[in-house]
């Protein structure tokens, strides 16, 4: 069996983006649900599709799925990794004919085979439609995501069939796992029980885990069954708010909570990467000591967004392109300091050291202060805007009507 780097397993969809200058929401119209996905029913995907082309504009086609996405991404960034997928595409739904889309199924196979390697646990279901998702755009933001599961339901049903002590040891093969959800809550248990029988085969096999909203909100109890197997978790801030309810809480203070809770189950070490417009938060369970750091980065403008749709999927490729990527070798300070750490420990007593666990702790700890350094060089970013000839005019008019209305108080 040829060894990969990369397994990505999750749904195959048809993507429909639509835009569109109102909301459905009847009681709040200002209110976006920040892309809220729910699975639901044939007729009820069609009534949805034909209301949405009243008053909207179809913006873009795709084939999607968030692992898809994310293996995609991946493959673009660093194509000398090896990739395989795990799904089920079936026939070709009526509404996507005369699309941006394959027509056939020999024509969706062959796209898919562009960033998919191998393809041995890639199935077809004759008998069901390639699954749809729905995305509709609202002042450029997701309002919704509505999916239609349609072939991806048959996954589990098909690695059965072909064997899951071979499916075992396929995953076990890999060095990393890309898991996203399935509608299915029992297909989403059962493959993860198979990837945690990977791990014991392969422990140095590193999982990732993208439950997305509707786990987070709705199946709490079956997210933290499966999280112990995961090495990285990702969250969007809606995802993340979903599972920490104590709003009062800052957010760091929320992921240190939550880091906790993740402690208490067992999911250590893990790593929670929460993703943000401004800032990207990781937190760190090392030795069951929760450790927080932000990453800030520059909003891009409302006005330079054209779709947000599949955004989060290529985070997790590209972060996974990081983690995998030959030239990441070039670029590893932080286990090169620890080893310093590790050496001079050792140099520095006669005996075998007992202190290699609190140096390291102190060492991420120290690395946690450089998040203020971080959070100034960001600021002193934004301030840069104010070096513009104009802004400083009209900033110096305003000032000084300040001063002339204050003196006429005084006065």
């Amino acid at each position: 069996m040829n060894k990969v780097d990369v397994i990505g397993i999750g749904a195959i969809n048809f993507d429909y983006i639509y835009t569109s200058p109102k909301t459905d929401n009847k009681e709040n119209k200002n209110k976006i649900d920040d892309g809220e996905e729910s699975f639901i029913k044939q007729h009820v995907f069609d009534e949805r599709i034909e209301k949405i082309d009243v008053f909207s504009t179809q913006l873009h086609t795709q084939i999607g799925g968030s692992s898809l996405l994310a293996l995609k991404t991946l493959k673009s960034m660093c194509s000398q990794l090896k990739t395989a997928y795990v799904g089920v595409y079936g026939q070709i739904p009526s509404f996507a004919k005369n699309k941006n889309l394959p027509q056939t199924s020999e024509e969706l196979k062959n796209e898919l085979s562009e960033y998919i390697d191998d393809t041995s646990w890639l199935f077809y279901e004759k008998e069901m439609n390639t699954g749809c998702a729905l995305v509709k755009l609202f002042k450029k933001k997701r309002q919704f995501i509505n999916v239609l599961p349609g072939a991806n339901d048959t996954l589990l049903e098909h690695i059965e069939k072909k064997g899951r002590d071979l499916f075992v040891s396929f995953l076990s093969s890999a060095k990393w796992i890309h898991l996203t959800s399935l509608a299915s809550v029992y297909q989403f248990k059962v493959i993860s029980e198979c990837i945690r029988e990977a791990k014991d085969i392969n422990p140095a096999l590193q999982v990732s885990v993208d439950p997305g909203y509707d786990y987070t909100k709705n199946h709490w109890k079956t997210l933290k069954s499966i999280l112990p197997i995961a090495n990285y978790l990702f969250l969007s801030r809606t995802e993340f708010s979903n599972l920490t309810q104590n709003t009062g809480l800052s957010l760091p203070a929320k992921a240190t909570v939550l880091g906790k809770e993740l402690i208490n189950i067992d999911a250590n070490p893990q790593i929670i990467i929460i993703k943000g417009k401004t800032n990207t938060v990781l937190l760190s369970l090392i030795e069951k000591h929760p450790f927080i750091r932000t990453y800030h980065h520059k909003k891009i403008p409302l006005s330079r967004i054209k779709n947000d749709t599949g955004a989060g999927d290529a985070f997790a490729g590209g972060f996974i392109a990081g983690m995998l990527s030959p030239e990441m070798l070039s670029h590893q300070p932080a286990p090169i300091e620890l080893a310093m750490i590790a050496a001079n420990t050792r140099l520095k007593t006669k005996e075998w050291p007992t202190e290699f666990k609190q140096n390291a702790i102190d060492y991420f700890r120290r690395n946690m202060k450089e998040e203020e350094q971080n959070r100034k060089q960001f600021f002193y970013h934004k301030l840069k805007l104010l070096k513009n000839p104009l802004l400083d005019f009209i900033i110096g008019i305003i000032v000084g009507l300040v001063v002339h209305w204050l003196l006429q108080i005084i006065g």
